[in-house]
């Protein structure tokens, strides 16, 4: 009696009643061999459905296995696992394509305006101090509007307006953040050399407060590649890949050219990662959330609790539960935290540094961050298997200790030594690559899944925002 692995629990689960083994495809064969020679001898043929044992007699002829469904049926089982002999599921390979092309789009679209903005404001007339608080000005605006953006998408804000929108909601709203944060930097570009400081001040606040959209595209991208065997590490690195070929090509341009291009690159590249996500919204790639047979008791409790569109206290409530029920949460984001901040010192002190005190040409300022990309790309790769291997943790608490010793170096490095400033950006490269791909990976699996964008954006905004912003203040 095989009747039991159609039942709808083990077809939506995908995993066999009362701890058959975890999270297994149904139709794999060694199921079937092992279930029909755990307790095969004389007697009748017996299923318990309580059990995946079974009793079934031995002249009996083994019985055939369920037929294989087809794969838009599975899309939930499997969702971008393996199927049998391990061959991928078509639909989890597409996904991962547009995972990667998104995430080169995504690093490829910010790389002229995080990499030489410093530059550019410096050029229209402002001072390094100046600089520095424009750039906490726009951190602190984010720490009020990233959890605004997280809170749209995860309480179905549009699919409430539109039921039909319900899969697409965090493309529609990548795709605006995207086109309002285009608009704001045309008034920058135009405007800046005419206003006084406070005029940029409230532009650049304004505009922070609009950008979201990459770190929408990026929780795109951990959906997408949830529930596959190359993770979200493998699609990471083909951003690191854009910005690190990206910033030397721009940094060669702005030599011939001028700053201004960096305005010209960022209009082309942020259109390209819009076509992107739209072409995505249309090819219905929107990822996948864990089943419940992948969730602990604790989160699969929480998810049969809160409904799929909430209200503004069920969301808070939510948000609460996830930070107090798991102090391992708030302890990745100190961590994201206090990194952002020295992180910041290698980006936008050692920038200055390059321009002013050794006299580095922009192409040379634009190839550290090239270099730093050829050891982000392997530490991205591979950091699936060290994350199995070590352990998430253990992965912060290293790359933390490689970033203490980054900075060590480079405060011994002086105008005679100023080539030292490449070799060093490897480890810069090593540092972000291991602690981010090790915080992104263990924030997916521990907090609910109706909080998939909030938790993402959460863990940017200690990073970039809140650590990002005391960095630049400094």
């Amino acid at each position: 009696n095989w009747g039991w692995l159609k039942s709808p629990a083990v077809m939506q689960t995908g995993s066999l009643p009362n701890g058959g083994g975890g999270t297994t495809t149904p139709n794999h064969p060694s199921h079937y061999r092992h279930a029909a020679h755990t307790h095969a001898g004389p007697g009748p043929q017996n299923a318990d459905p309580h059990s995946h044992r079974m009793t079934v007699h031995a002249s009996s002829p083994p019985p055939s296995p369920p037929k294989r469904q087809p794969s838009a049926s599975w899309s939930g089982v499997v969702g971008g696992s393996v199927t049998v002999d391990g061959v991928m599921d078509r639909e989890a390979a597409e996904r991962l394509k547009f995972a990667k092309l998104l995430s080169f789009a995504s690093g490829a679209s910010s790389v002229a305006w995080n990499k030489f903005s410093v530059l550019w404001f410096l050029a229209v007339g402002l001072t390094p101090a100046q600089a520095g608080f424009l750039k906490s000005l726009g951190q602190l605006s984010k720490v009020l509007a990233q959890p605004t953006w997280a809170a749209l998408a995860d309480m179905h804000i549009i699919a409430r307006i539109n039921p039909r929108l319900e899969a697409s909601q965090i493309h529609i709203l990548a795709i605006f953040s995207l086109l309002m944060s285009l608009c704001m930097m045309e008034v920058m570009r135009v405007q800046a050399k005419h206003m006084p400081f406070v005029g940029i001040a409230v532009v650049r606040t304004v505009w922070a407060a609009l950008n979201s959209g990459n770190t929408l595209v990026d929780a795109m991208v951990v959906q997408m590649a949830h529930r596959t065997r190359e993770g979200y590490g493998k699609q990471r690195l083909w951003g690191a890949v854009a910005m690190g070929s990206m910033s030397i090509l721009t940094g060669a341009f702005i030599d011939k050219y001028g700053l201004d291009f960096v305005f010209a690159y960022s209009y082309v590249a942020r259109l390209l990662l819009v076509a992107c996500v739209l072409y995505a919204m249309l090819r219905g790639q929107h990822g996948a959330l864990p089943t419940e047979a992948e969730l602990s008791p604790r989160l699969a409790t929480s998810r049969r609790r809160w409904p799929d569109t909430m209200d503004a206290a069920t969301y808070g409530r939510m948000v609460w539960v996830m930070l107090v029920n798991n102090p391992a949460v708030g302890v990745c984001l100190a961590a994201n935290l206090s990194l952002g901040c020295a992180m910041v010192i290698t980006d936008f002190l050692v920038s200055i540094q390059m321009e002013r005190d050794f006299a580095m040409s922009r192409t040379v300022n634009g190839l550290a961050s090239t270099i730093s990309t050829l050891v982000a790309v392997p530490c991205f790769y591979h950091s699936d298997e060290l994350i199995r291997r070590y352990g998430h943790f253990r992965i912060l608490i290293n790359s933390q200790c490689l970033c203490v010793a980054q900075l060590l170096l480079h405060s011994m490095v002086t105008k005679d030594s100023a080539q030292l400033i490449l070799p060093l950006s490897t480890l810069k490269g090593a540092v972000f690559a291991l602690h981010w791909s090790a915080s992104v990976d263990f924030i997916n699996k521990s907090v609910d899944p109706h909080l998939a964008s909030t938790s993402q954006i959460m863990l940017t905004w200690c990073y970039w925002t809140i650590g990002g912003g005391v960095g630049y203040t400094f």
